[in-house]
């Protein structure tokens, strides 16, 4: 999506979701404002203090202080990493934060941060990589001891002398937020191939977390809540920077400067395996629309990772085609489940409700693009990846397609793309070519037929912790850095100032960059 509105397209933009499914249907399915879902009541912790945030100072040149409660909030977050940030600033970050640190606290989370931490293991041979020379390795997840677990947790909190967070506009790049490695500095585990970071943030989440209304969600769906909007607002911000942290932490622990795919995945990208432990496999983003808004007044939608993405910036050991993927599915999500992150019952009594692992009650009404056609690779051999079937001995394909990609109840109606919005006066200039899309639900489905000259790529491309945690001065202190970011009247003006003492902030080199991308 673009920051700003593209005349050229409908007013959902290329959002193949919201070509078919109205806002009205995601209202009545409970995936817009919680009055229409059975959600959970947001608990004090996860809200903002108000009479705090009112007497904060607001002064981004002005020292840090610690103010109000921090109870929480895990040591990376603390208050004196956040360059450019006025104590008003962090007060109205800290229910985000507050969630992001449960997040990261979760087993399936700590599970993967572990694997990441080990010496990677080497996977079987890829001729997509032998070409450039360049060697490949997988890390297993699933094997961590509950030890292992705890060793990470406290070792993540020694993160936080190894990290800091700024703030710029980024939707000029399509990204969220984007993590850079300091090459000339030594990271905590103190290889040569780790490094501390810098995480830049999106300037918009401060400008609407701290009460601006240029993005007001009721501008561009009048139905909307601005109170549940806020909340997916601080449910994206949360995923994005737990997408960060998994960056930050595998550049703090690795040992070799070699990307690990997770299990045998096809592709590289340890920031999408970080949120995906949370949604049992899938990445929830927001739903998109012509112009990108940060307050979601449409929701988000849940896809499955890696799934068919696809894009140059990551590593990608086989294409979609050779894993067989036919589908690429994506689910509405319902407020019912963003609004469990915010109450304390839920995270009190997670385990034993849903297991250890992570979570899978996301899904509502979905849409499924079939993909009749996809792509090789030039070095891949064209057919499915096999796999021995250990009953008969033969080699049978082995799709690895999501497990309820089919549903026998459905009955398909075909629809064409070129005549979906003739109400408008004219066709969609980007849906007409994809694959088949598929309505997922009781009994309505949508298809669409595809063209035969597009691609699947195409298809694609578009808790204890607080200050007080460990006794004795702050390291971490002595780092900080001033700045500030003029917002002005909704505007993402961003203006970087190196001022005197400065010396210490961890400055990036951009070839170790990686990001969150919209």
């Amino acid at each position: 999506m673009t920051p700003e509105y593209d005349d050229t397209l409908p007013w959902m933009g290329d959002n193949a979701f919201l070509h078919f499914i109205t806002p009205e249907e995601l209202m009545a399915l409970g995936c817009i404002n919680s009055e229409t879902s059975d959600g959970l009541p947001v608990s004090p912790q996860f809200k903002l203090d108000t009479q705090t945030a009112l007497t904060a100072n607001t002064n981004r040149h002005a020292k840090a202080k610690v103010i109000g409660n921090n109870d929480g909030i895990h040591p990376c977050f603390q208050r004196t990493n956040f360059l450019e940030t006025d104590d008003r600033d962090y007060e109205c970050l800290k229910p985000t934060l507050r969630i992001v640190t449960k997040m990261m606290e979760m087993e399936s989370v700590m599970d993967l941060w572990y694997a990441l931490g080990q010496p990677l293991h080497t996977g079987p041979a890829n001729k997509m990589l032998d070409d450039e020379n360049i060697p490949h390795r997988i890390c297993y997840t699933g094997r961590s001891t509950h030890l292992d677990r705890l060793e990470t947790k406290w070792e993540a909190t020694q993160l936080r002398d190894f990290i800091k967070f700024r703030w710029a506009p980024l939707s000029h790049e399509r990204t969220y937020a984007i993590t850079h490695s300091i090459e000339d500095k030594t990271g905590f585990r103190g290889t040569p191939e780790s490094h501390p970071c810098t995480i830049e943030l999106e300037s918009r989440y401060r400008y609407i977390l701290t009460g601006g209304m240029a993005y007001d969600p009721t501008k561009y769906n009048p139905a909307a809540s601005s109170e549940d909007a806020h909340l997916r607002l601080q449910f994206h911000l949360a995923l994005v920077l737990l997408h960060e942290m998994s960056h930050a932490w595998f550049f703090n622990v690795r040992s070799e400067l070699v990307t690990p795919f997770v299990n045998d995945h096809r592709i590289a990208e340890e920031g999408y395996e970080g949120e995906a432990t949370i949604s049992k496999g899938n990445i929830i983003t927001p739903l998109e629309v012509n112009v990108q808004l940060p307050t979601l007044p449409f929701g988000m939608a849940a896809r499955a990772w890696p799934g068919a993405h696809h894009s140059d910036e990551w590593w990608i050991k086989a294409s979609a085609a050779k894993y067989g993927l036919p589908f690429d599915t994506r689910y509405a999500v319902p407020m019912k489940f963003i609004r469990q992150f915010f109450n304390d019952d839920f995270w009190n009594h997670r385990v034993e409700r849903f297991g250890p692992g992570a979570l899978n009650n996301f899904k509502s009404v979905g849409l499924r693009h079939r993909m009749s056609k996809t792509k090789f690779f030039p070095s891949e051999s064209p057919r499915v990846k096999r796999k021995r079937d250990q009953a008969t001995g033969i080699d049978v394909d082995d799709p690895e397609i999501e497990p309820d990609a089919v549903f026998p109840q459905v009955t398909i109606g075909i629809i064409y793309a070129d005549g979906a919005l003739s109400a408008l006066g004219k066709e969609i200039p980007t849906i007409p070519r994809p694959a088949k899309m598929a309505r997922i639900g009781e009994e309505d489905t949508i298809e669409v037929e595809a063209q035969e000259d597009r691609t699947a790529e195409d298809d694609i491309e578009d808790s204890g912790y607080g200050e007080g945690l460990f006794e004795g001065e702050d390291p971490a202190e002595d780092k900080d850095e001033e700045g500030d970011t003029d917002m002005g009247d909704g505007s993402d003006d961003y203006e970087d100032e190196d001022e005197e003492g400065a010396d210490e902030e961890l400055d990036s080199s951009p070839a170790q960059d990686k990001c969150c991308m919209s």
